[in-house]
């Protein structure tokens, strides 16, 4: 995650706010170093599983982007 994309300056914050929010709705990832987000699915998943999940990985980034 970056604050600014020219700038590339990391955004370590909003990473951390998107792990938070995502586990509160049932999807569980990591941050990983300064500004990384970490997927890590179970080996043996459907692929609805993994549409539902990343969908709303998709929404809490937009929603911790439009506040931030």
């Amino acid at each position: 995650m970056v604050e600014d994309k020219d700038t590339k300056k990391p955004a370590g914050e909003k990473a951390k706010e998107i792990m938070i929010r995502c586990w509160r709705r049932g999807v569980a990832i990591i941050t990983c170093g300064t500004s990384t987000i970490r997927i890590t699915p179970p080996l043996i998943i459907s692929k609805e599983i993994v549409d539902a999940g990343m969908e709303i990985i998709e929404d809490v980034i937009k929603e911790v982007n439009k506040e931030k």
